[in-house]
Parts: C-alpha cells; structure tokens; sequence
C-alpha cells in the first residue's frame, strides 16, 4: 500500500456502493421492476451499450433480464441468454476446479504445484520448490502483474512460463497481494494435468456437463463467431461515441479469463454456489470444506480488503459476501454471492469497464434485504434548497458533482459522467443519502455566516470535502482563523519517513497545501471541530503543526489509517540563495551542451530494454526531429512490440495492452504526457518539459543529497519534478504521475545514469523506470546518433 495516497484516487470505477442497515423486506414483482428500472437507468448513465442480470434467491432465480442492445449496429436487444465474456470472473470457477481435485485426492491445497505440473517454476529456488495452489489462487507469489506475456497473444504458453523465472520478484515471495493472471492460470493447468487432459476438457467435464451450463464455452469462437454474443464496446469520452472492439483471444491464460456465458447459464452456477457446493439433485460437485477454503482470506489486498482463492471478501450490513468481478476488451462482468441469505446475483455487461460492476451487488442486496429508501419528507418540500444548489468541485472524478431541486419536492445531484439520484432528506445529523443507495451520502458543510461553502461526500471509507464554486465559478476555500502570517508559520519541508521523501507545505491564495513529490499536491482544510488541519479532499488523512506561539511549524503529526508518523521539518537553503531556472539553464549548457540541441535537429538512439518484474528483454529504438517530433519503438518479440509517436498535430501510443491505437491531441493531458517522453530525456533545456518551471527547493535524490528540484507543470497533465545536480546541471531523475482510467494516478519515478560526451553533447546511456503497476524497466543505450535521416514512417504508426 502507498502511504498517503488514497486508494488510489476516487475515481468512477471505485464509487462502490453499499447501504445502511435496515430490516429485511419481503421481495414482490414491484419492488425486482423497480430494481431494473433502477439498472436501466443507471446502465444509460454509465454508457453501457447493454447489460443482462440474474438474480437468485433461496435457490430459485427470481429475476432473468437483458437491458439494452448487443449489438449498436443491429440494435440487437440483449436477452438473458445473450453470450458474454466474463473475464476474471473465470477464476471463481477455476478455483472450485482445483477444489474438487482436492476432494478427489488427486491435489492437495498447500503441496508444491511442481508435483503436479514441474515446468512451473517462480524465480527463486526455495519459491519454485514451496509455491502451492493457495499461493497461485490468492495471487500471493510476490510476483506483479505479467501482462505483456500473454496480452499481445503472440507467444505460446511454453514460452511464457519459462518467461516466469527470468523475473524478479516485486516483492518477496507471499509477503504481498499482486495481481497476475499467469500465476493464477498454473492453478488452472495443474488441475487439469492431475487428470491427464486439458482445462478446457476439464472444465466441460466437472463443471459445464454436471451443472447444465450448455451454452458456456472458453473457446474464442464460441464469443467472436456466434450470432447470439454480444459485440463489445468502448466509451469514448472525448468523442462521446461507442467504439467497437475486437474479442481478444485468452487461450494462454485461460483459466484466469476465458469464460464466455451467459446470465441464464450463470444463474445455473450461482445455484451450486449458494447450495454449499450440491447439485440440485443433491448430488456433491464440490465440498463444503472446499468450498470454505475458496471462501477464506488468505491474502490482504492494498485496499485492505480480503482475497480468497479466485474470490474477493465483503461485508453487507456486516454479512459476508463473496464477489469476483472481470474486464476484458468490450466487456465487463460481475458474481457475487451472499450464502448466510441465500442471494447470488451475477451482470454482464459489453463495455471494457464500469463502475456499475460494484453497483449492481448493492443496488441488488439492498432491494431484496432493505425496506425502500423514502425521499424528501413532505415538510421538506417547502424547504429552500437554493443555498445547497450549484456546482461542487469533485477533484477525484474530474469534474464538479452538481446539486440542484428536483421535481418532487428535493434535492438531487449528478456526479461526473454518472447520471443524477435523488437524495433522501437529511437524518438527524444532516446527512442525506443516494435515493439509489443509502450507503453513499453527503452533507453540507457552511461558515460561521451560514454560507454554504463545501460538500462532505461519504462512502464506505472514502471520506471526500468538495469545495463549492461561487457565482464567478471559483472555489470557496472556507475561512480558517489564522492570518497570512500564521500560516505562513506553517510552510516548508518536512521528512515523511514512510515516504523517505521530503514533502512541502506551500502557502498559494490563502490556501495551504502538501505536495506530495512523488503524488501531488493536496490542499489542506481546517478541522474546526477538531481544532487540526486535514487533506480537503480526504478528510480521513490528519495533520497537526508542532510549534511554539509566532514561530515556524518544528513538525508535523501525520495520521493515516489510525497509524501515525512524525514529519520533522527539514531545513533547506534560503530561497535567495537557491539557484534560478537561468542559472541552471546555463549550467546544462556548459556542462552538457544543451545549446547545441538546436530546434531542427535530429537524433536516432538504439539500445536494449529490459521489464525486470516481468523477466522480458527487447530492443529499443528511438528518434527524434527537433523538439515536437519524436518517435519510440519498443520490440518485446515474441511477446509484444509497442510503438509511439509525438507531433505538433498528435500523439500516438500502439501498444497489445491497448485494443487500438490510442490517439490524443494538443490540450489534453495525454498529448502533454507524451510530449514529456521526448528521448532527450535528461539533457534537453528545461523549457521543453513544460511551459512553466520553477526551482522549489533542495532534496535528496539517490546518492546526491543537494539536488536541485525543479517543478515543471504543464496545462493539462500533472507536474514533474526534476532532480538536477547542483554542478553541472545533469538530470538525476524526474518524478512524474500518469492518470489511469479507473485507476486514479499511477507514480512513476525515472533515474538516469552512466552520462557519456557524444558529440560534444553528454547523455544518460541509462535510464530506470519504475511504477508499482509493472514494475521496473531498464533502458540501456548502445548508439547515439545525430543528424541522421528520421523515416517519416515513424511518425505514421496508427
């Protein structure tokens, strides 16, 4: 887990939604319509082509639906015996196979996995000779994310897994939960090699022929070439349009994916779910003891929920439930299963990813466990909702939440690119809760005038402060009892130990702020209730300034997660005497030659690269032509070969993770990113990485301990932060952040080593690239060349 970074961010595919306690209601034909109006109307604001649910209750299914169209072309409606891909969703099937070999006493739980299948090796001996099924199904190898072995689909499975043991591990081997379909798929294979066949052959025999799943297949054609399968999309936003994609081909990994079903067929299973593991004749597919073992933690995921073996652990109203969800190109799928009730629901939907995958299990457990949700009181329809009304900044989702009356006499409000919900009247301490569910709810925060100056925005854990916009559309940062002079007591640098990063307290419009290096910079609130400061858009994170009356903050109490750190400051050079972007320009140009980097000059650089968490090498090519245009070309073969291109007019990513090219243009954050890729990385002048730098202090940056920052931001994308030596200039490295859909934003951090004179021009000949999603890449260069023809080609990749 990244210490301060909230999960990371709140971004639309994190607002799951969950809902109060209440007492159980009996379930009618009313209330299951209203649930899948709920779900069409939701679908729609989500932008979801189309969507089919089954929901099973005391094992009979209550409700079978298709919303929305398979196909946009056709305007194919969806049906529940519509056929999806149910990606990840796989793995929940996967482990109970590996469970009935158990039972079968043909595998055991927690023998080595080279007594079943040799080949499978991790990359250390003692981990090779230990890794067993738990570890496999509960992603606990130590080993992160694999994806570039099998995404491109270009590499047989043998060649993958003799990949695995080139790798390093992220970190030690069952220290940690890491996601990686290659690991979880060995389970799968060793459960069909102790049967002597495939799991393919396997999962027909135990699974699809015993239950009835007729229609279920893993085979690609069974999804690509069937006329009663969903066509998947992708949403554009930009565009605003749908995008089809491609199915993609899961072979190699498939018992961690390839699952193509339908709701119909899937009910089938939630049934054997929900029945301990029976039949419905009676008959034992798999046992309660085995089923129980899927069902137990034995990972702890960095949100700090639990992970089972191919199942997620939850709590609804502080009752187990079990869920897996899965993502694939153009499709997305969610089981859920909630045994001490008797409740299993499982969604298909054909569109790569939403955040209606957690949506539909609360929205579902709240309709058959919760009395409906009333809305506004009718004493509340008289109430003046004008001051509430207006815009509320939602720094996590990009947007501003709106909040304005509606016609039946309340309030509603619409969050960024999720439609609008009714919200409830307040309870007795002001809170008001989502009509759609109970559990996501807000409260409005005032000024000691009774202006209405923020928005608190409560989920699960997630505790977020949006500030609301004036009439001149600015940000009312709320009154704290202080002077400018009293805070700016409160600046400066201060050592996160945790971090082993120095972060900054910076003073910008009244408003005081942590900047982060490595994240961002948060702005910071006052608790007046509390009498303390906190980060305003996670109200959970606390700070609290050590100092004597009228002197500079000595410290400061950080608290997180009830576990708190103490910050010492850290003092730093005056800022007189810190060196100015001019001084530093001139001192990369006599030490470096960055004059002779002329705006029409060309560049070819060629090398080999290395992605050591995922045990690939390849080769690397890069160009560029003046500053605006430059190209990189990634071969991976025969796993993958990415490529990418930056022009004043666009930029260009091809890459097999991505199902098409991905194309931005100026003014976006993406198009930014990519014209900070520039492969004069290091020695370029600082005026290209940005349109605006600044010298922000003095920090330590691997073995030199005074190098000099400089921050550069960009319009759109997030700033870097350049660590620069304090003698000649060179780059020691950049810290960047990237956002992610779905993700939040990813920390990506890049040293640069071994400077070499080429041409009166010195240049890293090695860069390291390190993010905690994949892992560390090595760049090593073993040719440097300039003014050397560029072929235009590598500026026309898409």
């Amino acid at each position: 887990m990244n210490w301060i970074t909230p999960r990371p961010a709140i971004a639309a595919a994190t607002l799951t939604l969950a809902v109060s306690a209440l007492p159980a209601a009996p379930v009618d034909a009313e209330r299951l319509e209203a649930l899948v109006e709920t779900l069409d109307e939701r679908r729609e604001a989500m932008h979801i082509p189309g969507m089919a649910i089954a929901v099973v209750k005391d094992g009979e299914v209550i409700l079978a639906r298709g919303l929305g169209v398979a196909d946009i072309d056709t305007d194919r409606p969806v049906t529940p015996d519509t056929i999806f891909c149910i990606g990840s969703s796989s793995k929940t099937i996967t482990a109970a196979m590996a469970g009935i070999g158990v039972d079968r006493g043909k595998l055991e739980w927690d023998a080595p996995v080279s007594t079943y299948i040799p080949w499978f090796k991790l990359p250390e001996a003692e981990g090779s000779e230990a890794v067993n099924l738990i570890d496999l199904l509960s992603h606990r190898t130590g080993l992160t994310r694999m994806s570039l072995l099998w995404y491109g689909g270009t590499a047989d499975r043998e060649t993958i897994y003799a990949t695995v043991p080139e790798a390093s591990y992220y970190h030690p081997f069952r220290e940690s939960w890491f996601y990686n379909n290659v690991t979880f798929a060995a389970a799968g294979f060793a459960a069909a090699a102790v049967e002597n066949t495939t799991w393919e052959d396997l999962l027909q025999r135990d699974i699809l022929d015993p239950v009835g799943m007729a229609d279920t297949s893993p085979a690609h054609e069974h999804l690509a070439n069937n006329p009663n399968a969903a066509r998947g999309y992708l949403w554009d936003t930009e565009e605003e349009s749908f995008k089809p994609l491609p199915p993609r081909v899961l072979s190699l990994i498939a018992p961690a994916g390839a699952i193509n079903s339908s709701v119909n067929d899937m009910a089938k299973w939630v049934r054997v779910l929900l029945n301990d593991g029976a039949l419905p004749d009676g008959t034992q597919l798999i046992s309660e003891a085995s089923l129980a073992q899927c069902w137990t933690p034995h990972a702890t995921m960095p949100n700090g929920g639990a992970y089972g073996l191919g199942w997620m652990i939850n709590d609804f109203q502080s009752t187990p439930y079990y869920e897996h969800g899965g993502n694939i190109d153009g499709f997305a799928s969610t089981l859920a299963v909630m045994p001490d009730e008797g409740i299993g629901l499982t969604a298909l939907m054909n569109v790569s990813a939403s955040p209606m995958q957690a949506e539909v299990i609360q929205l579902v457990f709240d309709t058959l466990l919760n009395e409906p949700a009333g809305h506004a009181e009718e004493d509340g329809a008289a109430e003046d909702f004008s001051a509430y009304e207006g815009a509320y900044f939602f720094a996590a989702l990009g947007g501003d939440l709106v909040v304005s009356a509606d016609d039946e006499g309340g309030l509603a409000c619409e969050l960024p690119g999720q439609g609008t919900t009714a919200l409830n009247a307040p309870d007795d301490e002001g809170y008001r809760a989502f009509a759609v569910n109970p559990a996501i709810k807000v409260r409005f925060q005032s000024d000691d005038t009774g202006r209405i100056v923020a928005l608190e925005f409560y989920q699960g854990p997630a505790e977020l402060l949006l500030p609301k916009r004036d009439e001149d559309g600015e940000l009312i940062t709320p009154g704290v009892p202080f002077d400018e002079h009293e805070l700016a007591l409160l600046t400066g640098k201060f050592f996160h130990d945790l971090l082993r990063e120095t972060c900054e307290v910076i003073l910008k419009d009244g408003q005081l702020s942590m900047d982060v290096p490595s994240q961002q910079a948060y702005p910071l609130a006052w608790d007046a209730a509390n009498e303390r400061w906190r980060f305003r858009d996670f109200p959970g994170i606390v700070l609290e300034f050590t100092q004597d009356t009228g002197s500079p903050a000595t410290a400061i109490e950080f608290t997180q997660n009830g576990r708190t750190t103490t910050m010492p400051r850290v003092d730093g050079p005056d800022p007189d005497d810190l060196p100015s972007i001019a001084d530093l320009e001139a001192l990369r140009a006599e030490h470096l030659g960055t004059g002779q980097l002329a705006e029409t000059r060309t560049m070819r650089i060629t090398g080999r690269v290395k992605l050591i968490h995922q045990g690939v090498s390849g080769t690397w090519t890069a160009w560029a032509d003046g500053r605006d245009r430059h190209a990189q070309r990634s071969d991976f073969s025969p796993f993958a070969i990415s490529s990418s291109s930056h022009t004043a007019e666009r930029s260009v990513d091809v890459s097999p993770m991505a199902p098409e090219p991905t194309i931005s243009e100026p003014g976006t954050a993406t198009y930014e990113i990519s014209a900070g890729s520039h492969p004069w990385l290091g020695f370029a002048p600082l005026a290209w990485y940005a349109p605006k730098a600044r010298v922000s202090g003095i920090e330590e940056f691997g073995d030199t301990p005074d190098a000099v920052v400089v921050v550069a931001e960009a319009e759109h994308a997030p700033p870097m932060r350049l660590y620069l030596d304090p003698d000649d200039g060179r780059t020691l490295g950049i810290r960047a952040s990237i956002p992610i859909p779905g993700m939040g934003t990813i920390p990506i951090v890049t040293t640069l080593k071994e400077w070499r004179d080429v041409g009166g021009v010195r240049i890293p000949h090695r860069m390291e690239v390190s993010n905690p999603f994949t892992g560390e890449m090595v760049i090593e260069c073993e040719s440097v060349e300039f003014d050397v023809p560029v072929p235009p080609e590598v500026f026309d990749i898409d």
